[in-house]
């Protein structure tokens, strides 16, 4: 199929157009196109497979930050208005059929599998990354969108704690942030607090 210039680079230094790098290219698509300017735009990639390449290479990887939690969701942020994109992939888009999972497993293995299966397994991929980079943005992503930002009020030598209004862990009153009105830790808030530090600092510069 035909790709964007932009994402034919990103697979040739990654050596294959796979479904991850598929979804970390459109997940970022979605995003530009959710915000008016992506100049200040962070994110967060809650895995760590090829999407995070793509979306290192089109963000920036001083602009992106990880946290394992082996899920395909990705989160993006423009720090200075608050607005934050979260955008999770069900599970049916990546599922294959169990004649290609045994064919990833063979492969995986180190085994050869026979040509017809691997000529198969190959097409079903192929038409799995058509899908993800051609589908409606809401066949491929639950969307999420709220407001989020530093609560503030609170002087930064000031060692107090207040419960997470979500997970009701006790949080640093400067680690706080208001979320739609909840006062929420930077896990629940599902935001990285260096992005807000970054973009005050040159505010005031």
């Amino acid at each position: 199929m035909l790709v964007s210039l932009e994402l034919k680079a990103i697979a040739d230094k990654h050596g294959t157009l796979s479904p991850e790098l598929a979804l970390g290219y459109r997940a970022v698509r979605v995003a530009r196109e959710e915000f008016d300017s992506p100049d200040d735009l962070r994110a967060m990639i809650f895995n760590t497979t090829a999407a995070q390449l793509a979306i290192n290479e089109l963000l920036g990887v001083g602009n992106v930050s990880v946290r394992d939690y082996g899920r395909h969701a990705y989160t993006f942020c423009q720090v200075s208005t608050g607005s934050v994109l979260h955008l999770d992939v069900p599970t049916e888009v990546l599922c294959l059929p169990s004649c290609c999972r045994s064919v990833e497993d063979q492969l995986l293995e180190g085994t050869a599998a026979e040509e017809d299966a691997l000529c198969a397994y190959r097409a079903v991929v192929s038409e799995m990354v058509a899908r993800i980079l051609t589908d409606p943005p809401d066949q491929i992503f639950g969307a999420r969108r709220y407001w989020c930002l530093p609560a503030g009020g609170y002087p930064a030598a000031l060692c107090r704690f207040v419960r997470c209004e979500r997970c009701g862990s006790p949080t640093r009153t400067t680690r706080l942030y208001d979320v739609e009105g909840f006062l929420l830790c930077p896990a629940c808030a599902g935001v990285e607090p260096t992005w807000f530090a970054r973009h005050t600092a040159r505010a005031r510069s």
